[in-house]
């Protein structure tokens, strides 16, 4: 069986770039790889430069694949998804979209507040938006794959889809171990991490200063906080990231995928502040949940899918950065037994996230009705 994907693993320049989006393009391609089939992945850099290079390969595709997979980012897939429908009139390959963020959706809410776009995601016949072009071409695909129930409630709704279905952000990870760990210094100091884009819309500066005044304030307790990822920033930016660096707030570069496990096991909590409205079920949330830390979070749109409050996370409210400091103040504050209480909620909620727990219904999906081994 021939599978195509289309979606980015590498940036422009050939180099593999550790965001979201490309790490679940590649764990797709990896993982249809593993179970046997002939996979492709046909990358969209640099597209709009070259439409008609991109129209061509579609074109091919659709002719010699079996399954498309179409992973594209929000805009990509508006472009994407009508250009496979057309050329596969005749139905001759399956066409599945399993999503990015909020997918297409995406274009039609970006403009609304952050709290509209929260009372969208649960109400989104409420407003005034259609976007009939789309319901047309989503309608032809075999199958919408949002990563949660409220994207996929939303979309169901808004564009009066019958053919969606969940599936999670899974990871795959070979040594997945216990995470119990022994909180002798607890008192002394506190450990968290940022393992992202950093970004101005993942809410990396409303972190920094968060921890920045804890520790100004609390002359008994520190907490450390290390920062992972691409830096993604302005010349602006830049500049005032690297100066709010100090012996207690670090920036550690990026993180080789086969050691995410092992770099967020050592941290007490995950600091996950995004300000990004079209979250959705974040990579990095996943990846923490399934090596057992907890998460300390911003409450966007979608986060009740994957975290729940004072169980294996703790909510902050979007964008406020007295409401972070509360939290952090409040999870200060824990004893030896409520931190592991919160560590092992978390490693048991990262299990519906496992490879394993997803692959049976994932493959269902993608080839179809047959038979699984």
């Amino acid at each position: 069986m021939k599978i195509t994907i289309i979606g980015n693993i590498t940036n422009p320049n050939g180099n593999l770039i550790l965001d979201g989006a490309r790490v679940k393009v590649a764990l797709y391609e990896k993982f249809l790889v593993n179970e046997g089939y002939d996979v492709s992945v046909l990358e969209l850099n640099n597209w709009k430069r070259k439409p008609f290079k991109l129209i061509n390969e579609i074109y091919h595709a659709t002719r010699k694949s079996d399954v498309i997979l179409i992973m594209a980012g929000p805009k990509g897939a508006r472009v994407i998804i009508p250009l496979c429908n057309f050329f596969n009139r005749k139905k001759r390959t399956r066409i599945i979209y399993p999503m990015i963020g909020t997918g297409t959706i995406n274009r039609k809410i970006r403009k609304l507040s952050i709290e509209e776009f929260k009372d969208f995601m649960q109400n989104p016949q409420a407003y005034a938006i259609t976007d009939k072009r789309m319901r047309k071409y989503l309608a032809k695909l075999d199958l919408v794959l949002p990563e949660n129930e409220t994207l996929a409630n939303c979309y169901k709704e808004f564009y009066g889809l019958n053919n969606v279905e969940v599936i999670n952000n899974f990871r795959y990870y070979e040594n997945r171990r216990n995470v119990e760990k022994n909180y002798i210094d607890l008192q002394k100091s506190l450990n968290f991490v940022f393992f992202a884009r950093v970004s101005f819309d993942k809410g990396i500066f409303d972190a920094i200063d968060a921890v920045q005044q804890i520790n100004e304030e609390n002359k008994n307790l520190k907490c450390n906080f290390d920062i992972y990822g691409e830096l993604q920033l302005s010349d602006e930016e830049f500049f005032l990231f690297n100066k709010k660096l100090n012996e207690n707030i670090k920036y550690k570069g990026t993180a080789n995928n086969d050691d995410v496990l092992d770099v967020l096991s050592k941290y007490d909590f995950l600091l996950f502040p995004t300000k990004y409205k079209g979250e959705g079920t974040p990579g990095t949330v996943v990846e923490a949940l399934i090596a057992g830390v907890p998460i300390l979070i911003s409450n966007y749109s979608q986060v009740s899918d994957v975290v729940q409050d004072n169980y294996n996370g703790v909510l902050f409210e979007m964008g406020n950065v007295l409401s972070l400091k509360n939290k952090i103040q409040y999870i200060i504050g824990l004893n030896k037994d409520e931190m592991n209480r919160f560590r092992n909620n978390a490693y048991q909620s990262g299990n519906r996230f496992t490879y394993e727990y997803n692959r049976e219904k994932l493959l269902s999906y993608i080839i179809g009705d047959v038979k699984l081994d």
